[in-house]
Protein backbone atom coordinates (compact mmCIF):
# COMPACT_ATOMS: atom_id res chain seq x y z
CA UNK A 1 0.00 0.00 0.00
CA UNK A 2 1.43 3.87 -0.79
CA UNK A 3 0.42 6.99 0.41
CA UNK A 4 0.82 10.34 -1.54
CA UNK A 5 1.93 12.96 1.21
CA UNK A 6 1.80 15.99 -0.90
CA UNK A 7 5.14 15.52 -2.24
CA UNK A 8 6.15 11.78 -3.03
CA UNK A 9 4.80 8.25 -2.74
CA UNK A 10 5.43 6.81 0.67
CA UNK A 11 4.88 2.94 1.58
CA UNK A 12 2.73 1.84 4.46
CA UNK A 13 3.35 -1.30 5.96
CA UNK A 14 0.52 -1.55 7.52
CA UNK A 15 -2.11 0.22 6.44
CA UNK A 16 -5.00 2.00 8.01
CA UNK A 17 -4.23 0.80 12.02
CA UNK A 18 -3.08 3.16 14.96
CA UNK A 19 -1.89 1.55 17.63
CA UNK A 20 -0.94 2.31 21.37
CA UNK A 21 1.14 -0.53 22.82
CA UNK A 22 1.66 -0.62 26.79
CA UNK A 23 1.11 3.14 27.45
CA UNK A 24 2.10 4.61 30.73
CA UNK A 25 1.93 7.57 32.28
CA UNK A 26 3.14 9.05 35.29
CA UNK A 27 3.37 12.22 36.82
CA UNK A 28 4.71 13.56 40.42
CA UNK A 29 8.05 12.24 40.74
CA UNK A 30 6.67 8.41 39.44
CA UNK A 31 2.96 8.89 40.22
CA UNK A 32 1.15 6.64 37.95
CA UNK A 33 -2.24 7.64 36.52
CA UNK A 34 -2.18 5.67 33.12
CA UNK A 35 -1.10 2.01 33.46
CA UNK A 36 0.13 0.18 30.04
CA UNK A 37 -3.05 0.42 28.41
CA UNK A 38 -2.95 -0.93 24.71
CA UNK A 39 -5.61 -0.03 21.95
CA UNK A 40 -6.13 -0.28 18.22
CA UNK A 41 -8.21 2.29 16.50
CA UNK A 42 -8.90 1.53 13.14
CA UNK A 43 -9.89 3.84 9.86
CA UNK A 44 -13.66 3.63 9.06
CA UNK A 45 -14.46 2.83 12.77
CA UNK A 46 -16.00 5.51 15.48
CA UNK A 47 -14.88 4.43 18.48
CA UNK A 48 -15.66 5.61 22.07
CA UNK A 49 -13.08 6.04 25.18
CA UNK A 50 -15.57 6.32 27.98
CA UNK A 51 -14.99 6.43 32.00
CA UNK A 52 -15.63 8.70 34.76
CA UNK A 53 -14.11 11.44 35.20
CA UNK A 54 -10.72 11.60 36.42
CA UNK A 55 -10.46 8.24 35.42
CA UNK A 56 -7.67 8.68 33.04
CA UNK A 57 -9.71 9.17 29.80
CA UNK A 58 -7.66 12.56 28.39
CA UNK A 59 -4.43 11.56 29.86
CA UNK A 60 -5.12 8.30 27.77
CA UNK A 61 -6.17 10.36 24.54
CA UNK A 62 -3.21 12.67 24.82
CA UNK A 63 -0.77 9.55 24.82
CA UNK A 64 -2.38 7.36 21.99
CA UNK A 65 -2.87 10.30 19.55
CA UNK A 66 1.28 12.11 20.37
CA UNK A 67 -0.06 15.02 22.03
CA UNK A 68 1.65 14.66 25.42
CA UNK A 69 4.01 11.08 24.79
CA UNK A 70 3.55 8.87 27.18
CA UNK A 71 6.54 8.20 29.84
CA UNK A 72 6.65 4.02 28.39
CA UNK A 73 5.07 2.05 25.71
CA UNK A 74 5.15 3.26 22.08
CA UNK A 75 2.37 4.98 19.29
CA UNK A 76 2.93 3.56 16.06
CA UNK A 77 0.22 4.38 12.51
CA UNK A 78 0.56 2.10 9.77
CA UNK A 79 3.85 0.41 11.01
CA UNK A 80 5.82 3.84 11.66
CA UNK A 81 6.73 4.63 15.20
CA UNK A 82 5.54 8.16 16.43
CA UNK A 83 8.70 9.51 18.17
CA UNK A 84 8.07 13.11 19.19
CA UNK A 85 4.75 15.65 18.70
CA UNK A 86 5.66 16.93 15.45
CA UNK A 87 5.50 13.76 13.64
CA UNK A 88 1.50 13.76 14.30
CA UNK A 89 0.71 15.75 11.75
CA UNK A 90 3.39 13.74 9.61
CA UNK A 91 1.37 10.66 10.03
CA UNK A 92 -2.36 12.07 9.39
CA UNK A 93 -3.33 12.57 12.99
CA UNK A 94 -5.90 15.37 13.89
CA UNK A 95 -7.07 16.24 17.52
CA UNK A 96 -9.62 18.62 19.02
CA UNK A 97 -9.67 19.58 22.63
CA UNK A 98 -12.27 20.22 25.13
CA UNK A 99 -12.28 23.83 25.04
CA UNK A 100 -12.78 25.38 21.69
CA UNK A 101 -9.62 27.00 20.25
CA UNK A 102 -11.10 29.09 17.48
CA UNK A 103 -11.23 32.94 17.32
CA UNK A 104 -14.27 34.32 18.53
CA UNK A 105 -14.16 37.54 16.90
CA UNK A 106 -13.63 35.70 13.48
CA UNK A 107 -16.38 34.59 10.78
CA UNK A 108 -16.25 30.57 10.01
CA UNK A 109 -14.75 31.36 6.92
CA UNK A 110 -11.97 33.42 8.09
CA UNK A 111 -11.06 31.36 10.71
CA UNK A 112 -11.01 28.25 8.08
CA UNK A 113 -9.18 30.23 6.11
CA UNK A 114 -6.39 31.50 8.43
CA UNK A 115 -6.08 27.66 9.88
CA UNK A 116 -6.04 26.45 5.83
CA UNK A 117 -2.88 29.11 5.61
CA UNK A 118 -1.07 27.91 7.97
CA UNK A 119 -1.56 24.14 7.35
CA UNK A 120 -1.85 23.67 4.10
CA UNK A 121 0.89 24.46 0.85
CA UNK A 122 -2.10 25.13 -1.64
CA UNK A 123 -3.43 27.72 -3.63
CA UNK A 124 -6.01 30.08 -2.85
CA UNK A 125 -8.28 29.03 -4.95
CA UNK A 126 -7.49 25.21 -3.76
CA UNK A 127 -8.06 26.98 -0.21
CA UNK A 128 -11.47 27.99 -0.90
CA UNK A 129 -12.39 24.36 -2.35
CA UNK A 130 -11.12 22.90 0.37
CA UNK A 131 -12.75 25.34 2.84
CA UNK A 132 -16.47 24.81 1.07
CA UNK A 133 -16.18 20.96 0.84
CA UNK A 134 -15.30 20.89 4.90
CA UNK A 135 -18.03 23.51 5.42
CA UNK A 136 -20.75 21.29 3.55
CA UNK A 137 -19.65 18.01 5.10
CA UNK A 138 -20.24 19.93 8.59
CA UNK A 139 -23.27 21.70 7.45
CA UNK A 140 -21.95 24.74 8.36
CA UNK A 141 -22.15 26.47 4.85
CA UNK A 142 -25.13 28.63 6.03
CA UNK A 143 -23.35 30.01 9.59
CA UNK A 144 -20.06 30.94 7.44
CA UNK A 145 -20.81 34.74 7.69
CA UNK A 146 -21.30 34.76 11.15
CA UNK A 147 -18.64 34.99 14.00
CA UNK A 148 -17.91 32.33 16.26
CA UNK A 149 -19.78 33.56 19.17
CA UNK A 150 -22.56 34.61 17.08
CA UNK A 151 -23.45 30.36 16.85
CA UNK A 152 -24.21 28.27 19.14
CA UNK A 153 -22.11 25.56 21.32
CA UNK A 154 -22.65 22.89 19.24
CA UNK A 155 -21.40 25.21 15.86
CA UNK A 156 -18.65 26.36 17.54
CA UNK A 157 -17.48 22.40 17.94
CA UNK A 158 -18.05 21.66 14.31
CA UNK A 159 -15.91 25.17 13.73
CA UNK A 160 -13.08 23.22 15.83
CA UNK A 161 -13.40 19.76 13.83
CA UNK A 162 -13.43 21.91 10.79
CA UNK A 163 -10.58 23.00 11.42
CA UNK A 164 -8.75 19.42 11.76
CA UNK A 165 -10.43 18.38 8.63
CA UNK A 166 -9.06 20.58 6.54
CA UNK A 167 -5.70 18.48 6.37
CA UNK A 168 -8.10 15.56 5.81
CA UNK A 169 -6.18 13.04 8.47
CA UNK A 170 -6.71 9.83 8.71
CA UNK A 171 -7.41 9.36 12.35
CA UNK A 172 -9.27 11.91 14.36
CA UNK A 173 -9.29 12.67 18.45
CA UNK A 174 -12.16 14.72 20.30
CA UNK A 175 -11.02 14.79 23.74
CA UNK A 176 -14.99 15.41 25.34
CA UNK A 177 -16.82 16.97 21.97
CA UNK A 178 -20.43 16.93 23.78
CA UNK A 179 -19.54 19.02 26.49
CA UNK A 180 -22.29 21.03 27.87
CA UNK A 181 -24.26 20.45 24.68
CA UNK A 182 -27.96 19.50 24.84
CA UNK A 183 -28.84 16.15 23.98
CA UNK A 184 -30.14 16.92 20.81
CA UNK A 185 -27.58 18.46 19.39
CA UNK A 186 -25.32 15.90 21.14
CA UNK A 187 -26.63 13.41 19.53
CA UNK A 188 -26.61 15.44 16.16
CA UNK A 189 -22.71 15.71 16.47
CA UNK A 190 -21.97 12.55 17.13
CA UNK A 191 -24.12 11.62 14.55
CA UNK A 192 -22.00 13.94 12.28
CA UNK A 193 -18.97 12.01 13.80
CA UNK A 194 -20.23 8.55 12.71
CA UNK A 195 -20.42 9.64 9.05
CA UNK A 196 -17.22 11.17 9.12
CA UNK A 197 -15.49 7.61 10.22
CA UNK A 198 -17.95 6.15 7.10
CA UNK A 199 -17.97 8.47 4.42
CA UNK A 200 -13.91 9.64 4.90
CA UNK A 201 -12.78 6.05 5.93
CA UNK A 202 -11.41 7.70 9.04
CA UNK A 203 -10.30 6.46 12.29
CA UNK A 204 -12.63 8.83 14.64
CA UNK A 205 -12.21 8.52 18.39
CA UNK A 206 -13.56 10.35 21.27
CA UNK A 207 -13.59 10.27 24.94
CA UNK A 208 -17.48 10.88 26.77
CA UNK A 209 -18.86 9.92 30.01
CA UNK A 210 -21.90 9.81 28.45
CA UNK A 211 -23.38 5.98 28.35
CA UNK A 212 -26.24 7.09 25.76
CA UNK A 213 -23.52 8.23 22.83
CA UNK A 214 -22.31 4.46 22.55
CA UNK A 215 -25.38 3.64 20.28
CA UNK A 216 -23.23 5.22 17.65
CA UNK A 217 -19.93 3.87 17.97
CA UNK A 218 -18.58 0.64 16.69
CA UNK A 219 -16.12 -0.35 19.47
CA UNK A 220 -15.80 1.26 22.89
CA UNK A 221 -13.16 1.47 25.36
CA UNK A 222 -13.56 1.65 28.96
CA UNK A 223 -10.91 3.30 31.16
CA UNK A 224 -11.08 3.09 34.94
CA UNK A 225 -8.54 4.16 37.57
CA UNK A 226 -5.85 4.95 34.65
CA UNK A 227 -7.00 0.56 33.49
CA UNK A 228 -8.39 -0.53 30.27
CA UNK A 229 -10.99 -2.47 31.65
CA UNK A 230 -12.92 -3.16 28.48
CA UNK A 231 -12.52 -2.95 24.93
CA UNK A 232 -14.91 -4.11 22.58
CA UNK A 233 -18.39 -3.78 20.48
CA UNK A 234 -21.19 -1.40 22.09
CA UNK A 235 -23.48 -4.92 22.72
CA UNK A 236 -20.81 -7.14 24.40
CA UNK A 237 -20.71 -4.19 27.07
CA UNK A 238 -23.67 -4.94 29.01
CA UNK A 239 -22.78 -8.82 29.04
CA UNK A 240 -19.08 -7.98 30.38
CA UNK A 241 -20.35 -5.88 33.11
CA UNK A 242 -22.78 -8.28 33.89
CA UNK A 243 -19.99 -10.88 34.47
CA UNK A 244 -21.24 -13.24 31.13
CA UNK A 245 -18.51 -12.27 28.98
CA UNK A 246 -17.78 -12.36 25.07
CA UNK A 247 -15.52 -14.17 23.17
CA UNK A 248 -15.53 -10.59 20.94
CA UNK A 249 -14.24 -8.46 23.38
CA UNK A 250 -11.06 -7.78 25.37
CA UNK A 251 -11.81 -8.50 29.05
CA UNK A 252 -9.49 -7.27 31.94
CA UNK A 253 -9.65 -8.26 35.89
CA UNK A 254 -12.78 -7.16 37.88
CA UNK A 255 -10.63 -5.23 40.43
CA UNK A 256 -11.80 -2.38 38.67
CA UNK A 257 -14.93 -0.87 37.80
CA UNK A 258 -16.53 2.21 36.52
Amino acid sequence: TFKFTGQALRHVAQAGVLRGENLTVEVDGGRRILHSVSLEVRRGTFMGIIGGSGQGKSTFLNAICGIVPATAGRVSVDGRLIRSPREVAEVGIGYVPQDDIVHRELTVDDALYYAARLRLSASPAQIKDVIQATLTVLDLAEHRRKRIYQLSGGQRKRVSIASELLVNPDYLFLDEPTSGLDPQTEKSLMSALEQLSIRRQMGVACTTHVLQNAGSMKRLAFISRGRMIFHGRPEDASRFFLNLGSPGAVMMPRRSSL
